[in-house]
Parts: C-alpha cells; structure tokens; sequence
C-alpha cells in the first residue's frame, strides 16, 4: 500500500493536502483516500483472520498488529510524529466509514484498540508541540514542493 502512495503523485499529493479534515476533501479526493484504506484495512482484517486460525507467522502478526496500534493511537509520547499524526486522523475517518464491510472479530478489535487508548491518546496530544515538526516531514497540509505545489 505504501508502494501506491510512493508511485502515484496524485494519491500522494491528496494525502499531503487532505490530512487536517479529510470529510471537507473534494468528493474524488474522498474516493481515493477511502480506496487506500479500504486495501490496507483488507490486509490487516486477512493477517487479523489468520492469527484467530493459527496460520499466520507470529513476527508477520506482530509487526501487522503494531502498525494498526500505532494508527489507533497506542504509541509513545516518543514516537508521536506529525506523521503518525496524520496517518491516525485518517485512519480514524476512513474506518469509520468502511468499518460495516469487515467481520465482527476485526471490527470489534480495530473499535477496541481505538476506544481502549481514547483518553491515553488525549493525553499524548497535549505533549505534542502543535506546528512543530519532529520527524522534518511537512506539517498536515502543507506541501513544499512536487506536483501539489499550486
């Protein structure tokens, strides 16, 4: 999924520019964020279903499982990037309008990470120095140069 995001300078520029408020994007720029985290969401509720029947590598589950934690908001102040940031804010928004097409033990574990660290993320928000960048990525929509640049 992340080899999309690297290919296509379009997808890339939506997900440079929309990061703030995805629902306010343009109703194509919807689709295509949507469509990505649809595709991610398949992977992680396929590893997801073969964990539960004891078919899938244990390093391959872990390192599956962490990812979705961290989008989910259980990470430490320490690794608290803008990015990750981002990448939560639209995960949150996507999954909560694709969440009806994924089976009950894979929703009720995504809801369950998410629910579970509500007030711990809040927490970990008031850390975060607002408008300061701590990995020299660009902040949420803002776009410093390639094809977004208008």
């Amino acid at each position: 999924m992340n080899l999309a995001l690297a290919t296509d300078p379009v997808l890339a520029c939506v997900f440079a520019t929309q990061t703030d408020n995805p629902a306010t994007a343009s109703a194509s720029d919807r689709e295509q964020m949507l469509g990505y985290w649809r595709g991610l969401f398949q992977i992680w509720s396929n590893v997801h279903r073969q964990h539960l029947n004891g078919t899938v590598d244990p390093m391959i589950y872990a390192s599956v499982e962490r990812e979705i934690r961290s989008y989910a908001g259980q990470f430490s102040v320490g690794a608290a990037t803008n990015r990750i940031e981002a990448r939560r804010r639209l995960m949150f928004w996507a999954w909560q309008s694709e969440k009806f097409q994924f089976s009950e033990d894979f929703s009720t574990f995504v809801d369950g990470l998410i629910n579970a660290n509500t007030s711990a993320r809040r927490a970990e928000d008031q850390t975060v120095v607002q408008g300061a960048s701590t990995d020299g990525m660009p902040q949420p929509g803002q776009v410093t140069a390639g094809p977004c640049r208008g």
